[in-house]
């Protein structure tokens, strides 16, 4: 009750604004987006920045807060993929119904009209337990009447398979398919973003997930990623492990005994001055004070 009257205050919106953070912050993620979503569409402006210069809605600010994993340089708590995933994809079927029209009518068109081609859903055979799964239809494969699938719901599976088209056939044609494809090629997209955002100026992918052995064994050479390696060390003209160490800018074996001896003697020196210090002071006194 408390909470909703602080989303709910009509007299600043920055009060609405720190409730909000408040909710994100200490809110268990899987209830975030049933304290968030009457307040998506709140058209009320405000600055949430001193840096800001142009006003912004509390609907598109606390569609940021969910979408983002800082707030202006502060690490938020992170949600757990699979839930932000869906709170992702209710996202946007609120901010952009354009988009998840196009997705309707591309999944309700696979099922008029079954022909096997790239990103439509279908149902294919797995070759290690025999059994019917949904999945996307990624490319041709290197046999003859094969293609690459991705097995769905990708969050869940995702892994790939070369398959034949002897194990692919159509989705079951009803409402409750429709709508799980639909939310699945959303995923899919809103994926795609963050793979393409957390690729590096260097175009390395760090954002993709690691292929499974039995997976990378199948897949053609062309497909296949291989890590750079790391550059050469130059050992040449080095006879022993110290010699190759002081090559690559670190201190040698011996080096490194005998910096813990200077270390050590120059210890057991300054315990030695400063216990003669005592003596001389508890003989004569501190003459500095008389």
């Amino acid at each position: 009750k408390q909470m909703s009257a602080l989303l709910e205050h009509r007299d600043s919106p920055y009060i609405r604004a720190l409730g909000f953070l408040h909710l994100r912050y200490t809110c268990p993620p899987d209830q975030l987006w049933e304290w968030c979503e009457p307040y998506i569409e709140d058209e009320e402006e405000f600055k949430p920045g001193a840096t800001v210069t142009k006003p912004m809605t509390i609907g598109s600010w606390l569609e940021r807060l969910l979408s983002e994993q800082r707030y202006y340089g502060t690490l938020l708590p992170r949600i757990p993929k699979k839930i932000e995933l869906d709170i992702q994809v209710k996202l946007l079927k609120k901010t952009n119904p354009q988009e998840v029209a196009a997705v309707v009518n591309t999944v309700r068109e696979s099922e008029r009209e079954f022909r096997i081609r790239k990103g439509v859903i279908v149902r294919a055979r797995y070759s290690e337990d025999g059994k019917w799964y949904d999945a996307r239809i990624e490319e041709p494969g290197g046999k003859p009447d094969t293609w690459w699938v991705t097995y769905l719901p990708e969050d869940e599976y995702g892994n790939q398979e070369e398959v034949s088209v002897k194990k692919i056939k159509q989705p079951t044609k009803n409402s409750q398919k429709t709508q799980k494809a639909r939310d699945e090629e959303l995923r899919r997209r809103i994926l795609d973003r963050q793979r393409n955002s957390a690729t590096t100026s260097d175009k390395r992918d760090y954002a993709k997930s690691i292929s499974t052995f039995k997976t990378s064994i199948s897949m053609p050479l062309s497909k296949r990623r291989r890590p750079d390696s790391p550059p050469p060390m130059d050992n040449r003209g080095a006879k022993t492990a110290d010699e190759v160490l002081r090559k690559r800018g670190q201190l040698g074996h011996v080096e490194a005994i005998n910096v813990y001896k200077d270390n050590k003697k120059q210890k057991h020196d300054d315990e030695k001055r400063s216990i003669g210090r005592e003596k001389l002071l508890a003989r004569y006194g501190n003459a500095a004070s008389s």
